[in-house]
């Protein structure tokens, strides 16, 4: 959200980021996430564009990646159900060796604004996503199905300060066998900027309405911490914490992105 406050315009840019997620979700054991993924952007005064490609080391096969969240799966969940316990257990169990590897779903994102900030008129931008099913199946990394997703965003600067409000709609494809619900999403952000600029933190609220029958929807809260090194490099470190019982328990992620 805040480089494309401190970034220049009409420029390309590359980013690297690794996030680690762990939590029980829904289970009586803990899964493990360790997740790699660079991002090629675009970006001008008007619009920008992304696309992300993801690997990821996970130690179960109980949670994926959809819909733009870590989710446990509609399979785990109903075996569960059935007989008191997960299909594979969690846990690190003696470190990376019971860790899985595999390519995750491609996302891309793309922005258009359609008010530009003027006084006391925030900027407000229309925004679209789609995931292309190109995760392994046999990890439970995807679920082999497309997911589409539209959206507003508001921005507005008040000096070193930035607000933020995002909601949107999520279409989930639905593998065989799970049925997942479409959610709506509701996010509400605060930035402050310091030293001219270079630096910036961003207290970030996001839920979402329910997927799951009977459960309780996604929420979570991060805090991060951004440091813009020149006008071509920006640092950042974000912490997650989940607020429901189907979100992670936390999140930690730390990347690098490059103008050129």
């Amino acid at each position: 959200l805040l480089t494309s406050s401190v970034f220049a315009q009409n420029k390309w840019s590359l980013s690297a980021t690794m996030q680690t997620t762990q939590g029980n979700y829904i289970f009586e054991n803990s899964t493990s996430t360790y997740y790699f993924y660079s991002t090629l952007r675009y970006q001008n005064d008007r619009f920008s564009v992304s696309a992300s490609l993801p690997f990821i080391a996970q130690n179960s096969d109980l949670v994926s990646r959809t819909g733009g969240m870590f989710l446990p799966t509609g399979e785990a969940h109903h075996r569960e159900d059935e007989t008191g316990e997960s299909h594979h257990g969690g846990g690190m169990r003696g470190g990376m060796a019971n860790f899985n590897l595999g390519l995750g779903d491609v996302f891309a994102y793309g922005e258009y604004q359609l008010i530009t900030e003027i006084g006391s008129r925030p900027a407000i931008a229309a925004t679209v996503q789609i995931k292309f099913p190109t995760a392994s199946t046999e990890f439970n990394y995807g679920t082999s199905e497309y997911d589409y997703g539209v959206g507003l965003t508001m921005r507005k600067r008040l000096g070193s300060v930035a607000t933020f409000f995002d909601l949107g709609y999520t279409v989930i494809g639905d593998p065989a066998g799970v049925e997942y619900k479409d959610p709506l999403i509701a996010g509400a952000g605060l930035g402050k900027f310091f030293g001219d600029g270079r630096y910036s933190v961003l207290l970030y609220y996001q839920t979402y309405s329910e997927v799951f029958d009977g459960l309780e929807p996604p929420s979570q809260i991060s805090l991060g911490f951004n440091y813009r090194m020149n006008s071509n490099v920006f640092l950042s470190m974000t912490g997650f914490a989940g607020l429901s019982e189907t979100s992670p328990d936390f999140s930690l992620s730390g990347g690098v992105q490059w103008a050129f």
